[in-house]
């Protein structure tokens, strides 16, 4: 995900609210073995194991962990898709089916379905401005198990088999952020020195065939804002607002805005205009033909934007308050139009990232996170009507291990489940099942789709299991 300035990418939900503490289950661990990097452990990985304590790193409920690699250096950069899993260790960058990334399946190196690990020392240590290059800024990995580094001044890609293949994105400017898009990849770096007009901030997008590593296409004349399935979002002079086509660099659509306006990408069908203090007014935006399909004359923002079937579910907050009282929250379920099926205003201000997390839940219902509801803080309603639903307590949702401090919200990319992150604990909670892994020290998300979290130089999978 690509942020930058005023258009963001919504990660739908998020509430920020906090939730009482709870402490975890001290019974309830990790196994005792975790994986190693290919499949036998070295001494020094036995003696970390043997002293494994697993009232410092645990899953709950028991079962919820799908597999734990230990690295033999603190974990470097990490990518995963659907397919695969890719990890920077030290000097030697590890490729891994993303289904058993803490074991070896038998496969040997470089075949389809085996681990792999690519030396990449020397990229590491060759100069860039007179000092090593160190570690790439950046790693994807594609569908085919293909493994892409980026550093300022090369990008690399690795191939299951071994076979590298090095481009130059640029060769005066730094590269810093790439996109993997089918059979080419979008790099974004800072212009020259000079190059840019004074006043402005654009950037240099490239995009590079992945087969022959040469460059497709180049711009200088636009800041880049976010990736959509119909492109690649961005800002060009005047504050107006074009979709990119990745594949060849030729502009799709243009929307002009107010140059001080406030526009948002979002994981659903429309790129949203905010429009300015002046206009008091938000427009949807087409996002494959850059046609305005709906304003919203009453409200300020649309934020929150998540799936729900053939729905998308979003959030409405109307900062046209008196100064003494909050901003008011309606959440709204939108067909691809832009035309509203129903709405429910909530109880809670937005708070934090903003704003209340609805997630899909049993017969036909979404569950939404509420803080000022009743029942725990979640509101129960109807997916299709948005009407109110009554569930047996049993069947109301729970996060895991009970609530805690933390943030609540649900993935972009993600929709049916909530995470809810804090330090020393990530939980997931879906319609089919629960899990956390719980900590004394600080875990990072690496991936929500799997569920992936790493902490030193262990990387964890956590997969939803039905409360016992």
């Amino acid at each position: 995900m690509l942020v930058l300035g005023a258009v963001t990418a919504a990660a739908a939900g998020g509430s920020g609210d906090d939730l009482p503490a709870q402490d975890p289950d001290p019974e309830v661990a990790l196994p005792s073995s975790p994986g190693s990097i290919g499949g036998q452990l070295s001494a020094e990985q036995q003696a970390a194991i043997d002293g494994f304590d697993p009232d410092r790193l645990r899953c709950q409920p028991r079962g919820c962990e799908g597999w734990h690699l230990l690295l033999e250096e603190e974990a470097g950069p990490v990518a995963v898709n659907e397919g695969w899993l890719a990890v920077l260790d030290g000097s030697t960058l590890r490729v891994r089916p993303v289904d058993n990334g803490g074991e070896s399946d038998g496969g040997e190196s470089g075949s389809v379905g085996g681990t792999v690990d690519h030396d990449i020392g020397w990229l590491q240590t060759r100069p860039i401005d007179g000092e090593p290059a160190g570690p790439p800024s950046r790693i994807t990995v594609t569908g085919d198990g293909t493994a892409l580094l980026l550093w300022p001044d090369l990008l690399v890609a690795i191939a299951r088999d071994g076979r590298e293949r090095l481009s130059i994105p640029s060769s005066d400017s730094r590269a810093w952020y790439l996109e993997a898009r089918d059979d080419h990849v979008v790099v974004v770096g800072d212009l020259p020195p000079g190059a840019a007009p004074e006043g402005t901030d654009r950037l240099r997008v490239s995009g590079i065939d992945l087969a022959t590593g040469q460059s497709r296409w180049q711009r200088d004349d636009v800041v880049p804002r976010d990736f959509i399935d119909a492109g690649l979002a961005a800002t060009a002079a005047g504050g107006s607002v074009v979709l990119i086509d990745t594949r060849d660099g030729s502009t799709l659509w243009t929307h002009d805005t107010e140059p001080d306006g406030s526009v948002q990408v979002t994981t659903g069908p429309w790129v949203i205009d905010g429009g300015t203090e002046r206009q008091d007014r938000a427009q949807l935006v087409d996002a494959a033909s850059g046609q305005v399909v709906a304003t919203r004359p009453e409200n300020s923002l649309l934020t929150a934007v998540q799936p729900l079937g053939d729905l998308w579910v979003a959030s409405w907050v109307d900062n046209r308050m008196p100064n003494d009282s909050s901003p008011r929250v309606t959440l709204v379920a939108l067909d691809d139009a832009g035309q509203e099926r129903w709405q429910v205003p909530l109880d809670s201000p937005p708070r934090g990232a903003c704003c209340p997390a609805a997630l899909p839940w049993h017969d036909g219902t979404v569950a939404i996170f509420d803080p000022g509801s009743s029942n725990g803080g979640w509101l129960v309603v109807d997916a299709r009507t948005g009407a109110h639903r009554d569930l047996p307590e049993q069947d109301m949702p729970e996060l895991p291990g009970g609530a805690n401090t933390g943030r609540a919200y649900i993935p972009t990319g993600a929709p049916d489940r909530l995470l809810q992150t804090s330090f020393g604990r990530v939980a997931v909670l879906t319609a089919d099942g629960a899990g956390s892994i719980v900590s004394d020290d600080s875990i990072e998300v690496v991936s929500t789709d799997p569920l992936i979290v790493q902490q030193g130089r262990h990387l964890l999978r956590v997969d939803p299991v039905p409360a016992p």
